[in-house]
């Protein structure tokens, strides 16, 4: 059967620097209307939390929901957010890549500040604009995740974001050492969805991932299924291109910070996206844990 999850990552007004003590999450008052309206339809969907909103009493309903078993929450590793900060990184970022050392202080410091705020370990992770590594898949490993959705099929980024398009669009559990191909890793790892809006022939689809960037820039915008981004036909012409090819997920992806920016055009377009998914592709919501269950269920069962 085919899912559709909705993944919102949580964070901060202010995306980058240093943390200090003004840091605002004004845009989490977007959260509560979108929640709502999920509940009222019955589509649970993912928080995924940034280390900032741990330190905030503001965001002490989405601890309500949890407690309600009305979402899931994950973490989400933003680099240039999280702590330990020295004179080398403290205003990491994307664009430069920290050692590995670092970035596995990061993450357990992430997962121990939203373990201690939600009173339980995290199971599902996403690293925000930083490729996902051998590095980062090893760590979370270790730390007890069982779910991630970082990986981006199709798409190619400049700089740390990295070349993704070699990467399954099918859930997968990836290799250790090369995270977009398949290996031994128990965790899943569940690609975000992106794609283009009109069936693109296979033979075209495999050129792509060896074409160089400047080439395959020249095929059609490429589309995700966010609602802050895109318009409700695009993503209904792309949620059916992946359902006639038989890909198993659609991963609705979105920030929180740009979701406050245009609340109303995007929650419509959700709403009416999440309704489209059900009715006309049979769709079930699920969060990121209940697919994982789902999907190793059924790949048992077979």
């Amino acid at each position: 059967m085919l899912s559709v999850l909705v993944t919102i990552t949580v964070e901060a007004d202010r995306q980058r620097g240093r943390i200090q003590a003004h840091t605002s999450t004004h845009n989490l008052k977007a959260l509560w209307a979108l929640h709502a309206m999920m509940k009222a339809i019955a589509a649970p969907p993912t928080y995924l939390i940034t280390y900032p909103i741990t330190q905030r009493q503001d965001s002490a309903p989405l601890l309500e929901y949890h407690a309600a078993g009305e979402c899931e929450l994950g973490a989400c590793f933003q680099p240039w957010m999280t702590p330990p900060f020295d004179d080398v990184n403290a205003f990491a970022s994307q664009e430069g890549p920290l050692p590995g050392r670092v970035i596995s202080d990061k993450i357990v410091h992430l997962t121990d500040a939203v373990s201690g705020w939600m009173g339980a370990r995290p199971r599902s992770f996403r690293t925000c604009s930083a490729r996902l590594t051998g590095q980062i898949l090893q760590t979370i490993e270790r730390l007890g995740y069982r779910i991630d959705s970082s990986v981006t099929p199709l798409y190619h980024e400049a700089g740390a974001g990295g070349d993704d398009r070699h990467a399954p669009q099918l859930p997968y559990f990836p290799d250790r050492q090369a995270p977009i191909e398949r290996g031994s890793s128990p965790i899943l790892e569940i690609p975000l969805t992106v794609g283009w809006p009109r069936p693109i022939p296979e033979l075209l689809l495999k050129a792509q991932r060896r074409l160089p960037r400047r080439l395959s820039a020249r095929l059609p915008k490429m589309i995700w299924l966010d609602p802050t981004r895109h318009t409700l036909d695009e993503m209904k012409a792309l949620a059916h291109v992946n359902a006639a090819r038989g890909l198993p997920v659609l991963n609705v992806s979105m920030t929180s910070s740009e979701l406050w920016r245009n609340q109303a055009v995007a929650l419509r377009t959700l709403e009416g996206f999440l309704g489209f998914a059900r009715g006309a592709l049979g769709a079930q919501p699920r969060t990121m844990q209940q697919l994982c269950c789902h999907y190793i269920n059924q790949a048992l069962g077979e």
